[in-house]
Protein backbone atom coordinates (compact mmCIF):
# COMPACT_ATOMS: atom_id res chain seq x y z
CA UNK A 1 0.00 0.00 0.00
CA UNK A 2 1.65 3.38 -0.90
CA UNK A 3 1.35 6.77 0.98
CA UNK A 4 -1.71 8.30 -1.44
CA UNK A 5 -3.75 5.30 -1.01
CA UNK A 6 -3.24 5.67 3.55
CA UNK A 7 -4.04 9.76 3.45
CA UNK A 8 -6.85 11.42 4.60
CA UNK A 9 -7.65 14.63 3.35
CA UNK A 10 -9.20 16.37 6.10
CA UNK A 11 -6.92 17.73 8.60
CA UNK A 12 -6.08 20.26 11.66
CA UNK A 13 -4.33 23.17 10.37
CA UNK A 14 -2.98 26.35 11.63
CA UNK A 15 -1.45 29.38 11.35
CA UNK A 16 2.28 29.63 13.14
CA UNK A 17 0.54 32.93 15.01
CA UNK A 18 -2.31 31.00 16.49
CA UNK A 19 -2.10 30.44 20.53
CA UNK A 20 -1.44 27.03 22.02
CA UNK A 21 -4.67 27.30 23.39
CA UNK A 22 -6.44 27.64 20.04
CA UNK A 23 -4.06 24.37 18.81
CA UNK A 24 -5.97 22.60 21.61
CA UNK A 25 -9.36 24.00 20.94
CA UNK A 26 -8.95 22.86 17.22
CA UNK A 27 -7.88 19.04 17.91
CA UNK A 28 -10.41 19.04 20.54
CA UNK A 29 -13.35 20.17 18.14
CA UNK A 30 -12.14 17.87 15.10
CA UNK A 31 -11.30 14.57 17.52
CA UNK A 32 -7.98 15.05 16.49
CA UNK A 33 -4.52 14.90 18.21
CA UNK A 34 -2.10 16.36 15.39
CA UNK A 35 -2.20 19.14 13.55
CA UNK A 36 -0.43 20.71 10.34
CA UNK A 37 1.11 24.30 10.95
CA UNK A 38 1.45 27.17 7.99
CA UNK A 39 2.71 30.72 7.64
CA UNK A 40 0.53 32.73 5.70
CA UNK A 41 -0.22 29.63 3.85
CA UNK A 42 2.85 27.83 3.20
CA UNK A 43 3.56 24.92 4.98
CA UNK A 44 6.37 24.58 7.95
CA UNK A 45 5.80 21.82 10.00
CA UNK A 46 3.72 19.40 12.33
CA UNK A 47 2.70 20.09 16.01
CA UNK A 48 0.94 17.93 18.22
CA UNK A 49 -0.60 17.41 21.72
CA UNK A 50 2.48 15.32 22.72
CA UNK A 51 4.25 17.99 21.52
CA UNK A 52 3.01 19.89 25.14
CA UNK A 53 3.98 17.64 27.56
CA UNK A 54 7.68 18.64 27.33
CA UNK A 55 6.66 22.39 26.95
CA UNK A 56 5.88 24.76 29.84
CA UNK A 57 4.55 27.50 27.67
CA UNK A 58 1.20 29.46 28.75
CA UNK A 59 -0.91 28.21 26.50
CA UNK A 60 -3.05 31.43 26.73
CA UNK A 61 -0.17 34.17 25.42
CA UNK A 62 2.54 31.72 23.96
CA UNK A 63 2.06 30.76 19.58
CA UNK A 64 1.85 27.69 17.82
CA UNK A 65 5.28 28.49 16.31
CA UNK A 66 7.02 27.36 19.59
CA UNK A 67 5.54 23.71 19.47
CA UNK A 68 6.29 23.07 15.61
CA UNK A 69 7.80 19.90 14.63
CA UNK A 70 9.76 20.11 11.16
CA UNK A 71 9.68 16.13 9.43
CA UNK A 72 9.83 14.13 6.38
CA UNK A 73 7.37 15.14 3.97
CA UNK A 74 5.74 12.28 1.68
CA UNK A 75 5.11 12.76 -2.17
CA UNK A 76 2.35 9.85 -2.16
CA UNK A 77 4.41 6.76 -4.10
CA UNK A 78 6.13 5.94 -0.70
CA UNK A 79 4.89 2.15 0.44
CA UNK A 80 3.91 1.48 3.72
CA UNK A 81 7.15 0.66 5.31
CA UNK A 82 9.28 3.34 4.06
CA UNK A 83 6.35 5.52 6.13
CA UNK A 84 6.45 3.91 8.96
CA UNK A 85 10.20 3.95 9.13
CA UNK A 86 10.18 7.57 8.52
CA UNK A 87 7.32 8.01 10.92
CA UNK A 88 9.33 6.05 13.84
CA UNK A 89 12.81 8.08 13.08
CA UNK A 90 10.51 11.17 13.53
CA UNK A 91 8.82 10.19 16.30
CA UNK A 92 5.82 12.14 14.98
CA UNK A 93 2.17 10.81 14.65
CA UNK A 94 1.19 12.08 11.39
CA UNK A 95 3.10 13.12 7.84
CA UNK A 96 1.87 15.87 5.03
CA UNK A 97 1.59 14.77 1.76
CA UNK A 98 2.67 17.07 -0.47
CA UNK A 99 2.56 17.81 -4.23
CA UNK A 100 2.50 21.29 -5.89
CA UNK A 101 4.22 22.76 -2.99
CA UNK A 102 0.69 22.37 -1.39
CA UNK A 103 -0.54 20.08 1.84
CA UNK A 104 -3.22 17.83 -0.26
CA UNK A 105 -3.66 15.28 3.35
CA UNK A 106 -1.73 13.79 5.66
CA UNK A 107 -0.72 9.76 6.55
CA UNK A 108 -1.52 9.06 10.58
CA UNK A 109 -0.19 6.51 12.84
CA UNK A 110 -3.42 4.90 13.00
CA UNK A 111 -3.90 4.42 9.79
CA UNK A 112 -0.51 3.43 9.12
CA UNK A 113 -0.51 0.31 11.96
CA UNK A 114 -4.34 -0.44 11.17
CA UNK A 115 -3.10 -2.64 8.51
CA UNK A 116 -1.31 -4.73 10.45
CA UNK A 117 -4.63 -6.52 11.08
CA UNK A 118 -5.35 -10.08 9.77
CA UNK A 119 -2.06 -10.26 8.61
CA UNK A 120 0.18 -12.45 10.25
CA UNK A 121 1.84 -9.71 12.56
CA UNK A 122 -1.37 -8.79 13.97
CA UNK A 123 -1.59 -12.16 14.62
CA UNK A 124 1.65 -12.26 17.85
CA UNK A 125 0.87 -11.66 20.67
CA UNK A 126 1.35 -8.63 23.10
CA UNK A 127 3.90 -9.67 24.90
CA UNK A 128 6.16 -9.98 21.83
CA UNK A 129 6.35 -6.74 21.47
CA UNK A 130 4.91 -4.79 24.55
CA UNK A 131 7.17 -2.75 26.94
CA UNK A 132 7.57 -4.73 30.36
CA UNK A 133 7.50 -3.14 33.89
CA UNK A 134 5.63 -0.21 33.00
CA UNK A 135 5.97 2.83 34.69
CA UNK A 136 3.52 3.75 37.79
CA UNK A 137 1.54 6.30 39.52
CA UNK A 138 0.18 5.81 43.56
CA UNK A 139 -3.02 7.09 44.20
CA UNK A 140 -1.47 10.00 46.50
CA UNK A 141 1.23 10.64 44.07
CA UNK A 142 0.67 14.22 43.69
CA UNK A 143 -0.30 15.66 39.93
CA UNK A 144 3.08 17.44 39.76
CA UNK A 145 4.91 14.25 39.49
CA UNK A 146 2.32 12.90 36.90
CA UNK A 147 3.67 15.87 34.65
CA UNK A 148 7.20 15.56 35.59
CA UNK A 149 7.29 11.59 34.53
CA UNK A 150 5.10 12.38 31.55
CA UNK A 151 7.56 14.73 30.57
CA UNK A 152 10.35 13.02 30.96
CA UNK A 153 9.65 9.99 29.58
CA UNK A 154 7.58 11.20 26.90
CA UNK A 155 4.60 9.38 27.73
CA UNK A 156 1.21 10.12 27.93
CA UNK A 157 -0.79 7.92 29.68
CA UNK A 158 0.14 6.24 33.24
CA UNK A 159 -1.14 3.35 35.40
CA UNK A 160 -1.91 4.20 38.73
CA UNK A 161 -1.86 1.74 41.44
CA UNK A 162 -2.17 1.04 44.90
CA UNK A 163 0.20 0.13 47.47
CA UNK A 164 -0.08 -3.56 46.77
CA UNK A 165 0.34 -2.66 42.84
CA UNK A 166 -2.88 -2.95 41.78
CA UNK A 167 -3.83 -1.31 38.77
CA UNK A 168 -6.96 1.29 40.23
CA UNK A 169 -7.02 3.69 37.20
CA UNK A 170 -5.44 5.70 34.28
CA UNK A 171 -4.17 9.15 34.09
CA UNK A 172 -3.66 10.77 30.52
CA UNK A 173 -2.21 13.55 29.63
CA UNK A 174 -5.88 14.45 27.40
CA UNK A 175 -7.15 14.36 31.00
CA UNK A 176 -4.28 16.89 32.32
CA UNK A 177 -5.14 19.06 29.80
CA UNK A 178 -8.62 19.52 29.99
CA UNK A 179 -8.72 19.18 34.04
CA UNK A 180 -5.32 21.35 34.68
CA UNK A 181 -3.26 22.62 31.90
CA UNK A 182 -6.80 24.52 30.22
CA UNK A 183 -9.82 25.47 31.29
CA UNK A 184 -12.92 25.75 28.32
CA UNK A 185 -12.95 29.15 27.07
CA UNK A 186 -15.17 31.53 25.24
CA UNK A 187 -15.55 30.45 21.19
CA UNK A 188 -13.04 31.94 18.63
CA UNK A 189 -14.39 32.85 15.53
CA UNK A 190 -11.48 33.59 13.66
CA UNK A 191 -10.57 31.04 10.94
CA UNK A 192 -7.29 29.25 11.08
CA UNK A 193 -5.20 29.09 7.96
CA UNK A 194 -5.70 25.97 6.36
CA UNK A 195 -5.43 24.02 2.65
CA UNK A 196 -8.56 24.30 -0.04
CA UNK A 197 -11.53 24.51 3.13
CA UNK A 198 -9.83 20.71 3.81
CA UNK A 199 -8.25 21.74 7.24
CA UNK A 200 -10.25 22.24 10.13
CA UNK A 201 -10.42 25.84 10.18
CA UNK A 202 -12.77 26.81 12.99
CA UNK A 203 -12.19 25.99 16.84
CA UNK A 204 -12.86 26.33 20.73
CA UNK A 205 -9.97 28.31 22.67
CA UNK A 206 -8.78 27.27 25.77
CA UNK A 207 -7.78 29.62 28.40
CA UNK A 208 -4.88 28.74 31.25
CA UNK A 209 -6.11 27.38 34.40
CA UNK A 210 -5.71 29.61 37.02
CA UNK A 211 -6.28 27.53 39.87
CA UNK A 212 -3.15 25.72 41.43
CA UNK A 213 -3.93 21.48 41.71
CA UNK A 214 -0.09 20.63 41.31
CA UNK A 215 -0.45 19.37 44.37
CA UNK A 216 -3.48 17.54 44.48
CA UNK A 217 -3.19 13.57 44.24
CA UNK A 218 -3.49 12.18 40.63
CA UNK A 219 -6.68 10.46 41.71
CA UNK A 220 -8.24 13.08 41.64
CA UNK A 221 -7.63 13.50 37.37
CA UNK A 222 -8.10 9.97 36.60
CA UNK A 223 -9.50 8.75 33.69
CA UNK A 224 -13.09 7.20 33.90
CA UNK A 225 -12.26 3.99 31.51
CA UNK A 226 -9.59 2.02 32.10
CA UNK A 227 -8.74 0.16 29.47
CA UNK A 228 -6.48 -2.92 29.57
CA UNK A 229 -5.55 -5.97 27.74
CA UNK A 230 -4.17 -9.75 28.89
CA UNK A 231 -0.81 -10.87 28.10
CA UNK A 232 -2.85 -13.38 26.10
CA UNK A 233 -3.99 -10.89 23.48
CA UNK A 234 -2.61 -10.73 20.02
CA UNK A 235 -2.00 -7.48 17.97
CA UNK A 236 -5.13 -7.10 16.61
CA UNK A 237 -7.08 -7.09 19.85
CA UNK A 238 -4.68 -4.25 21.08
CA UNK A 239 -5.51 -2.36 17.37
CA UNK A 240 -9.10 -2.79 18.02
CA UNK A 241 -9.28 -0.82 21.17
CA UNK A 242 -6.83 1.79 20.40
CA UNK A 243 -9.31 2.43 17.41
CA UNK A 244 -12.57 1.79 20.19
CA UNK A 245 -11.14 3.83 23.05
CA UNK A 246 -9.09 6.57 20.68
CA UNK A 247 -6.07 5.60 22.54
CA UNK A 248 -2.26 5.06 21.82
CA UNK A 249 -1.42 2.83 24.63
CA UNK A 250 -3.07 -0.04 26.42
CA UNK A 251 -1.90 -1.50 29.70
CA UNK A 252 -1.37 -5.07 30.08
CA UNK A 253 -2.38 -6.56 32.92
CA UNK A 254 -2.16 -9.95 35.17
CA UNK A 255 -3.74 -10.49 38.22
CA UNK A 256 -4.72 -7.13 38.40
CA UNK A 257 -0.93 -5.84 38.06
CA UNK A 258 0.34 -3.63 35.35
CA UNK A 259 2.74 -6.21 33.56
CA UNK A 260 3.38 -4.29 30.50
CA UNK A 261 1.93 -1.63 27.94
CA UNK A 262 1.58 -1.51 24.25
CA UNK A 263 2.28 1.67 22.33
CA UNK A 264 1.04 2.80 18.73
CA UNK A 265 5.12 3.19 18.90
CA UNK A 266 5.82 -0.58 19.84
CA UNK A 267 3.21 -1.47 16.79
CA UNK A 268 5.46 0.30 14.16
CA UNK A 269 8.09 -1.34 15.03
CA UNK A 270 6.35 -4.24 14.01
CA UNK A 271 7.34 -2.77 10.16
CA UNK A 272 10.55 -2.34 10.96
CA UNK A 273 11.46 -5.69 12.64
CA UNK A 274 14.71 -6.37 9.87
CA UNK A 275 16.20 -3.09 11.28
CA UNK A 276 15.03 -2.72 15.02
CA UNK A 277 14.38 -5.28 17.99
CA UNK A 278 12.25 -5.08 20.40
Amino acid sequence: MKADELKKEVFVGLDRSASISELIGGLKAMHDKNAVVFDSGKYIGVTSRRFLLKSKLDPSESKVYKVVKHVPVLKGDEDIKEVARLMFAADVHILPLIKDEKVVGVVDMGDVIRQLKNTEDGNKHVTDIMTPEPIVLYEDDRLGKAVQVMRENGVDRLPIVDDNGKLMSIITFTDLVEKYILKHGNSDSGEREGVSGKSGNSSKAFDGQKTDMIGMPVKAFESQVIVTASKLDVVDTIIDKMDKYDISSVVLVEDDKPIGIVTTRDLLKLFLKDEISY
